[in-house]
């Protein structure tokens, strides 16, 4: 009857490694989780202040964006008055602001 009172103790100092195990595994997926989800709020600072970067350089005006988000309008070329395409028809400023556009945006320090 010894020996069998000496499995189970062994089963449970097992089974009491085991749960260890378990729980030290738990507690470093939940630390790796934290620190995910810590990188991804960063990169979500970081892709809003792009944005906004992009919108200041394109001289969109924040409401201009809330509006047409809003209304569910897509900004599509429109025919101008005398028929023409406006893309054919930019201006000098629009010419730059394309420009301002396409140019690399430098990274916050």
């Amino acid at each position: 009857m010894v020996k069998i009172t000496a499995k189970t103790q062994t089963f449970s100092r097992i089974d009491q490694f085991k749960e260890r195990c378990i729980e030290n595994e738990i507690q470093t997926y939940e630390l790796s989780l934290g620190k995910i989800d810590e990188r991804i709020r960063e990169f979500n600072v970081e892709i809003s202040y792009k944005i906004i970067q992009c919108n200041t350089q394109l001289e969109y005006d924040e409401t201009d964006l809330d509006s047409d988000y809003e209304n569910g309008e897509d900004e599509t070329p429109t025919k101008s008055e005398d028929g023409e395409d406006s893309d054919e028809t930019l201006s000098d400023n629009d010419s730059e602001k394309e420009e301002r556009a396409m140019s690399p945006i430098p990274y916050p320090c």
